[in-house]
C-alpha cells in the first residue's frame, strides 16, 4: 500500500507477527509459491511491488532459495521498508529493499522477470514497462466483495475500491486495463472465505483501511457493535466475522514489440 504511516506499518507488522491465521477458506500462498517456481527463470529478478513489511517476499525467498533468483522488495512507504529491513536483515540478508513509487518506478525498462503485487496499488503502464517481453505479472488482490461488512458498516467513509458492487464487471474492467498495456491474463483464481477476528484485531484492521474520515475507536464503537459476528466453526468464543474475497491473477507481457 502506498502512503502508509508509521502507525500503519506498526499495525501491519504486529498483525503479521502476532495474529493467528483465522481465515476459513482456501489459502493462496501455496498456489503463489508454486506459480513462481514455474514462471521464474533461473537467476531471474522477482520484484515484490508494495512489499509492506516484507513477509511475503521472505516466504518467496525461502521457498525458492537464496541462489535461485535476485529478490527486490519495493514500497512507497519508508516506514514499511524500514520495518522490512529491521525484521528480515538477518534471516534474508541477500534481499534488497527500496523505497519507490509504483506509478513511476526507478527500475529500468524490460529488466524484471516476475513482478508480484499483493493487495497493493500499481500502474499497468509501469508494470508493462519494467517487465521483460514474456515476463509475468502475478497479482494477488482483494476482490470487490472483500471486507464488504466493513464497507457497508462505514458507508461513504469507506474509501477503498473494494466497496461491494457487481463482481463480474469489476474483474473484466481490470482485465481490460491490463490488456490495454500489453498484459494478457493467462489465469485467474478466485477464493472466498471468512476471517474470525477479536475486537482488537477488527479495530486494527479498520485502522489500516484508508477511510475518508479517520477511524476512532470510541466514536465508532457502535458501528463495530452492529457488525455481524459469531464463533469460528468448532469454537464457542465470539468473534467478528469478516467476509474475504481474494484473487490470484497471472498476466504475461506480450513477446516482442512495445508494451
Amino acid at each position: 500500500m502506498s502512503g502508509d504511516t508509521p502507525r500503519q506499518a506498526e499495525l501491519r507488522l504486529h498483525a503479521e507477527q502476532s495474529w493467528e491465521s483465522p481465515f476459513e477458506g482456501p489459502r493462496l500462498e501455496p498456489r503463489l509459491l508454486d506459480l513462481l517456481e514455474r514462471l521464474l527463470p533461473p537467476h531471474g529478478l522477482v520484484v515484490d511491488l508494495g512489499c509492506g513489511t516484507g513477509h511475503l517476499l521472505v516466504e518467496i525467498h525461502d521457498h525458492l532459495g537464496a541462489g535461485r533468483a535476485r529478490y527486490l522488495g519495493i514500497d512507497a512507504s519508508a516506514a514499511m521498508v524500514e520495518a522490512a529491513i529491521a525484521t528480515h536483515r538477518e534471516a534474508a540478508p541477500t534481499i534488497e529493499w527500496e523505497v519507490d513509487d509504483a506509478h513511476g518506478l526507478a527500475l529500468a525498462d524490460a529488466t524484471v522477470d516476475v513482478l508480484v503485487s499483493r493487495w497493493s496499488e500499481f500502474s499497468a503502464a509501469e508494470v508493462a514497462r519494467v517487465l521483460r517481453p514474456g515476463g509475468y505479472f502475478v497479482e494477488w488482490g482483494l476482490g470487490p466483495r472483500d471486507s464488504e461488512d466493513v464497507a457497508l458498516a462505514f458507508g461513504e467513509r469507506f474509501a477503498c475500491e473494494y466497496a461491494p458492487h457487481e463482481a463480474a464487471s469489476w474483474y473484466a474492467a481490470r482485465d481490460e486495463a491490463l490488456l490495454a498495456h500489453g498484459l494478457v491474463t493467462r489465469s485467474l483464481e478466485l477464493v472466498q472465505g471468512d476471517d474470525y477476528l477479536d475486537r482488537q484485531q477488527l479495530e486494527e484492521t479498520i485502522e489500516m483501511v484508508p477511510l475518508v474520515e479517520p477511524f476512532d475507536r470510541e466514536r465508532d464503537a457502535a458501528i463495530l457493535d452492529a457488525m455481524r459476528h459469531g464463533p469460528r466453526p468448532g469454537s464457542t468464543e465470539p468473534r467478528f466475522r469478516v467476509h474475504r474475497e481474494h484473487f490470484l491473477r497471472v498476466a504475461q507481457r506480450r513477446e516482442g514489440g512495445e508494451p
